[in-house]
């Protein structure tokens, strides 16, 4: 694998893409691993949508200065949802986030590494075993899991709505 900047990712603001529906109970912990856990320049975009107004009052408590919240009053589909996002964030990298996910320390910087290594690279998804999912080196896998995927936004613009 290529050398990289050490500054590479602070260059490179991350946009951490979460639609909610429904399920609400797992967003709370993968909210706190994102804050204390995602390294270098981020902000969460979190979209509830078309949850009843009980969910979405839990949902919108979570809006601050690193977590943007957005609400639409019916289900737009999940790829849509986060189309919604990506139309209209200011980063230039985007992870598309289940909201039933864990990460680890540093979770985005080795797929931000790999993703941005390569202009020709539009997509990266970790390889995901049972319920723990991790980037452990470089593995070309013939498909990405919608759980988890990197993307320049840019991509995310071009292959949207």
């Amino acid at each position: 694998m290529n050398k990289f900047p050490e500054n590479l990712i602070s260059q490179h603001p991350l946009a951490i893409s979460i639609v909610v529906w429904r399920a609400v109970d797992p967003l709370f912990p993968l909210v706190d691993d994102l804050l204390e856990n995602t390294g270098g320049e981020f902000h969460i975009y979190i979209h509830d949508n078309g949850n009843p107004p009980k969910v979405a009052k839990r949902i919108a408590v979570l809006g601050s200065e690193k977590i943007t919240v957005s609400r639409s009053e019916r289900n737009l589909g999940f790829g849509s949802a986060h189309n919604l996002i990506a139309g209209t964030i200011p980063e230039d990298t985007v992870c598309f986030l289940n909201p039933d996910m864990r990460v680890m320390p540093d979770w985005n910087v080795l797929p931000l590494r790999i993703l941005l290594s390569d202009p020709w690279i539009g997509a990266v998804g970790p390889f995901i075993h049972n319920t723990a999912w991790y980037f452990t080196e470089l593995e070309w896998i013939p498909y990405i899991n919608g759980s988890c995927i990197f993307m320049r936004t840019k991509t995310a613009r071009e292959l949207g709505p």
